[in-house]
């Protein structure tokens, strides 16, 4: 394809009035073409001299460089179109090529449109989702956390149990918002995401019967009770960050991008870890508990 070299004199042959007139028009419009060639802008330069042209003040010498523009347009929206396809880019993507298919009958740039068309309306649903997932499990974390804060002091005896039962009473309201707030995005949630959404839901649901759980502390399987919490919470600290994982694998599968950054939730996830006293520890502080 023949690159465009229009500086000087040789542009301003190109518009040519046609008795309208409009003088300072034409001057105008062949300034802007100028300025936009020479930034190898042709999509101004297109419809710059396109509205010329169809004002009836485009010469027979515009018309010829009108056709040479159009291919150019043409050409650097199929390449842009293209790279920005291969960079996830879908807006960008539909933009371009939608002016390339204007132009083109070319069956492969209108299946690659459809596909950027139907990816973008993907991309867009997977960024509300996004969103909705990480405060989810941000706001399950904070209180998985202090449930464990609770739990390491419980077991190194800087709380009672009955402190301890108090502290979890005013977990359980919070943990049922997000449960309430989970249930109520699936009737929004893309089908595509829906599985995802119901692993979600599976997890808080856990976390929060974990909770209840735990306020059976004061019973006589006290010591088996303390070491199944600890174990049940590291399972739902795993299973946090597999549901991080799994997104960022539906992602990769759908060629989607993660515009919300999940890093820094999931190094929350594992930098949180229990105070682990061995066994026969906890044997002792449960027979210190219950001589109390």
């Amino acid at each position: 394809m023949k690159r465009l070299i229009i500086i000087g004199v040789t542009a301003s042959i190109l518009l040519m009035g046609c008795g309208s007139g409009n003088n300072d028009g034409v001057k105008e419009s062949q300034e802007k073409v100028q300025a936009a060639l020479a930034e190898q802008d042709y999509a101004t330069a297109y419809e710059t001299l396109r509205a010329v042209y169809d004002r009836g003040e485009l010469g027979p010498e515009g018309i010829d460089m009108l056709i040479e523009i159009e291919e150019e347009y043409i050409n650097q929206s199929y390449n842009k179109g293209l790279a920005a396809f291969e960079e996830k880019d879908f807006n960008s993507t539909v933009e371009h090529l939608s002016i390339v298919v204007k132009y083109s009958d070319d069956e492969e740039i209108a299946e690659v449109l459809a596909q950027a068309k139907y990816l973008e309306k993907e991309q867009e649903n997977f960024n509300v989702y996004l969103i909705t997932f990480k405060e989810m499990l941000d706001e399950s974390n904070i209180l998985l956390k202090r449930f464990n804060r609770l739990l390491d002091d419980l077991a190194t005896g800087d709380i009672s149990t009955d402190l301890f039962s108090k502290h979890i009473q005013e977990i359980i309201p919070q943990s049922n918002m997000i449960i309430n707030s989970l249930d109520h995005h699936i009737y929004d949630v893309d089908p595509e995401l829906l599985a995802l959404h119901k692993e979600m839901i599976s997890l808080i649901n856990n976390q929060h019967e974990l909770f209840i759980i735990s306020l059976d502390m004061k019973s006589d399987n006290r010591a088996t009770l303390m070491r199944e919490l600890r174990r049940d919470y590291v399972a739902i600290k795993q299973e946090q960050a597999n549901r991080i994982v799994a997104m960022k694998i539906f992602a990769g599968e759908r060629s989607l991008t993660m515009n919300v950054d999940l890093d820094e939730t999931l190094r929350d996830i594992e930098a949180d870890q229990p105070v682990v006293l061995p066994e026969e520890d906890v044997e002792e502080y449960i027979e210190e508990v219950a001589e109390e």
